[in-house]
């Protein structure tokens, strides 16, 4: 959590972190508190208020009275613009006019947050012939503020509870959304007797998320079929919904700015096959298997390791025996949730975080048959609670086959 960065820079031997970026990218997202700010800077040493560097439009955007906030000094921009004629010159004077703190006594210091490539080359340049004492620390992965990110606060936890409230309301309504349409020649038809499409049903589903406040950011996959053997094919837009084959609908939207929720169903409206029915039940018992195993202070990696064993005891070819197979099950087991989609704990092979109370996470066991052109994946978003047991924050029947008129 926040509350212990002082703590974790002292483990992590730092006598300062800097952190460059604004509101859309996770980290500066969270050390800032999630201030709406762009184009700013975030710094800190033990024992002291974190300082933010922004620009005079944003000075009323910092969330928390916690920090200390400075203005950009536009007058020496200028002056160093006019001086030099490169608008990257300019911007650095800027940045290094708050790093002066760099000079006293600072050993080692790590920097975070995103910004294009070769400004950010620019600016380590220019820091390590400025500032030669001080050593730029490669920090291990995970990162220190990949640590304070992964054990969420109760005020986080609060606001993800409900982002998954609204999320799951989201998937029920766009179930019923498609079950709303007539059926002809094996297929949903709209009003206009067109085939109901899947940039239909993603046009509805992106509607009912900005009703709940919510960003599709990333982009939904609601692939039927042979589309969904692909894992990350986001389904073809002008692909019909069919009857009797299984659809993987991912949907894992944001508030603004803000945290993500993460679930899969997979759906086949009218009838199942029996193989199909039977890929369905083993990814399910597998789901329920490894839920049941998630326990604070194991490592993560431990599941995705328990989860091949399910699926290969089952006659399924698995990621940890074929690192290339696109058969059988073929991704990590599932990977934090906060203000990435995807962020520590990650639960592949070879991952090594380790569980903890209040980690809030995604596990996503999946079965692809590419012959038979079928997909299964079902996700839910969970979090640690204080007994240490894996609680769910999705609300959404597991129902595979959804009953049609």
């Amino acid at each position: 959590m926040r509350s212990d960065l002082d703590k974790l820079m002292k483990d992590y031997r730092l006598d300062a972190i800097v952190a460059f970026g604004s509101a859309s990218d996770p980290a500066f997202n969270y050390l800032t508190a999630g201030s709406d700010i762009q184009d700013a800077m975030f710094t800190k040493t033990p024992g002291h208020k974190a300082n933010i560097w922004l620009g005079t439009l944003e000075r009323e955007n910092v969330k928390s009275a916690d920090f200390v906030t400075h203005i950009f000094d536009r007058a020496l921009f200028r002056r160093v613009f006019a001086e030099t004629g490169s608008y990257e010159k300019a911007e650095l004077e800027l940045y290094l006019q708050g790093l002066e703190f760099l000079k006293k006594g600072i050993k080692r210091v790590a920097l975070y947050g995103r910004m294009e490539f070769s400004f950010s080359c620019l600016l380590r340049n220019e820091l390590n012939k400025r500032y030669p004492g001080p050593e730029i620390v490669d920090d291990k992965t995970p990162t220190l503020v990949d640590r304070l990110r992964a054990t969420k606060s109760n005020e986080e936890l609060a606001k993800m509870i409900e982002i998954g409230r609204k999320t799951s309301r989201v998937m029920s309504e766009t179930r019923d959304y498609i079950k709303s349409h007539k059926i002809r020649e094996n297929r949903f038809m709209k009003a206009d007797r067109s085939p109901l499409t899947v940039a239909d049903v993603k046009r509805f589903a992106r509607s009912r998320l900005l009703d709940q406040d919510l960003e599709d950011t990333e982009g939904m996959i609601f692939a039927p079929g042979k589309e969904g053997t692909a894992g990350h094919n986001t389904g073809e837009p002008d692909t019909p919904i069919p009857l009797g084959v299984p659809i993987i609908f991912d949907l894992f939207p944001r508030e603004a700015k803000g945290y993500y929720h993460d679930t899969t169903r997979t759906w086949c409206f009218g009838h199942a096959s029996d193989y199909l029915v039977k890929l369905y039940g083993d990814v399910r018992g597998c789901f329920d298997f490894v839920v049941n195993k998630v326990a604070p202070g194991m490592s993560s990696g431990d599941l995705q390791e328990l989860t091949c064993d399910y699926f290969r005891e089952r006659g399924y070819p698995v990621v940890k025996d074929n690192p290339n197979t696109i058969d059988g099950y073929i991704h990590a087991l599932g990977h934090g949730v906060g203000l990435a989609v995807h962020e520590t704990p990650f639960m592949g092979i070879g991952d090594k975080d380790i569980l903890a109370k209040g980690n809030v996470f995604a596990i996503e066991p999946s079965l692809i048959d590419t012959e038979r052109g079928l997909a299964v994946r079902i996700e839910d978003t969970f979090y640690l609670d204080n007994d240490g047991k894996a609680v769910s924050i999705t609300d959404v029947p597991y129902d595979l086959v959804i009953p049609v008129e």
